[in-house]
């Protein structure tokens, strides 16, 4: 416990602890899973019904900049979140909004938040692409836009249209798609 903070009685007036909020630590065994790869399923979005013919067509894309993905989960428009509505206001797609393309898409701005990520988990290995990276510090940059908060095991599909922008920005020979959050 800090001794300062005993001293005046912080952690009794307002429930604040040394180091409360900072984030854990990554292990040896956690590995590094991005927002395309790892979510739980959205409540508003039936995963059954209709998860294949997202695969055959893009019928259910209202943006037109969506592309097929993966798996029909990964399949979902930016026009299907009820968190970006007002973010759309105005906007064909979540991708012509200045706040994606300076936070997801500006190279300066995923940089500095590797470097960020780079502090929290330590380096990186020689053999891991650059590219790959970025990716996925863009995709946690979207998740945090659009829901606030990231977290383990509060995970999202991310939209079709985004992660294929992202993609075209920090480009890959292969990509992982979407997973569920591992159960620890």
């Amino acid at each position: 416990m800090d001794e300062d903070s005993h001293e005046f009685g912080l952690e009794d007036v307002f429930g604040v602890h040394p180091y409360m909020y900072e984030p854990e630590p990554a292990t040896e065994n956690d590995e590094i899973v991005s927002s395309e790869e790892d979510s739980e399923p959205e409540e508003d979005f039936d995963l059954e019904a209709g998860e294949n013919e997202r695969l055959e067509n893009l019928d259910w894309c209202e943006c037109r900049n969506c592309s097929a993905m993966q798996t029909g989960i990964e399949c979902k428009c930016c026009h299907e979140f009820p968190d970006l509505a007002e973010k759309l206001d105005g906007f064909t797609c979540i991708t012509q909004h200045p706040g994606f393309v300076g936070n997801c898409l500006n190279r300066d701005v995923v940089e500095v938040s590797f470097f960020e990520f780079l502090q929290r988990n330590g380096p990186i290995g020689d053999e891991e692409p650059v590219h790959e990276t970025y990716r996925y510090v863009a995709y946690r940059r979207l998740a945090r836009w659009i829901w606030h908060r990231l977290t383990k095991h509060y995970r999202r599909v991310l939209p079709s249209c985004a992660v294929t922008a992202i993609r075209a920005n920090f480009p890959s020979e292969e990509y992982t798609g979407y997973r569920y959050a591992r159960n620890l």
